[in-house]
């Protein structure tokens, strides 16, 4: 009676849903290269599915990116090729890159255990972005090489790669696959574009990720939005109620 009158408050004042589902509810994840269409798939599923379930959108890309604070130190454009350079022995600004890493990391392990919270409320979570096993890629710990035996580049890297290790996995990943000359037209015609061979590195190291999800559904985006959509949003539907 207890955990249940609980659960009525955290429902009515904080989630603000007229119901929670009994049982647990599933962490769905949409995952893919930069313009494969997971942030419009994402959003328009959660419009959809918010009408009918508890459901709530998250972004482990960029957690708590509501915060003005995190958008000035971590996320503003043109202070994220941290996330981009190999060997950053050079740059005057290494460990400030490598304190934005690790907060960043530290904020993806806080924001996945939030939302297990909610799912083992009943709340189903779409989010366009999950951590993924691996090394120096987007979605995975950034690994610092140096020449030198640095003390303190070597503290970070192995606390970056223990935080990730700390991340649960997801219930479901859908993938996104989209052929590589569509993700660099469409890269063309964004306002804030990538070199080509960027694109293609980042094609090549998102592909061979391997998500932090129980299951994963690779599923190859060739219709147009609205066709793919009721796509997914039926596999979703699917796995929810299964």
């Amino acid at each position: 009676q207890i955990f249940s009158f609980l659960i009525r408050i955290f429902n009515k004042f904080i989630f603000k849903f007229k119901k929670i589902l009994i049982g647990k509810g599933k962490i769905i994840v949409f995952y893919g290269c930069d313009g494969s269409g997971k942030s419009t798939m994402s959003d328009t599923i959660f419009n959809k599915l918010s009408l009918i379930i508890p459901t709530k959108k998250a972004h482990l890309g960029k957690p708590f990116c509501g915060s003005s604070i995190l958008n000035n130190f971590i996320y503003k454009s043109g202070d994220n090729n941290y996330l981009k350079v190999k060997n950053k022995k050079k740059d005057k600004n290494l460990f400030l890159y490598i304190f934005k890493t690790t907060l960043l990391s530290l904020l993806r392990l806080i924001s996945a255990y939030f939302q297990i919270f909610r799912r083992n409320l009943g709340i189903n979570v779409i989010t366009d972005r999950w951590p993924a096993n691996g090394y120096s890629s987007i979605d995975t710990p950034t690994i610092y090489k140096s020449h030198e035996n640095n003390f303190i580049i070597n503290l970070f890297n192995s606390l970056n790669l223990a935080i990730y290790k700390l991340i649960p996995k997801a219930d479901l990943a859908i993938f996104l696959d989209v052929d590589l000359d569509k993700i660099i037209d469409r890269n063309k015609n964004r306002i804030n574009s990538e070199p080509e061979d960027f694109i293609r590195f980042r094609y090549d190291q998102i592909r061979s990720l391997e998500i932090k999800a129980k299951r994963v559904i690779k599923y190859k985006n060739q219709k147009d939005l609205s066709a793919a959509t009721n796509d997914c949003l039926k596999l979703i539907l699917l796995f929810i109620n299964n």
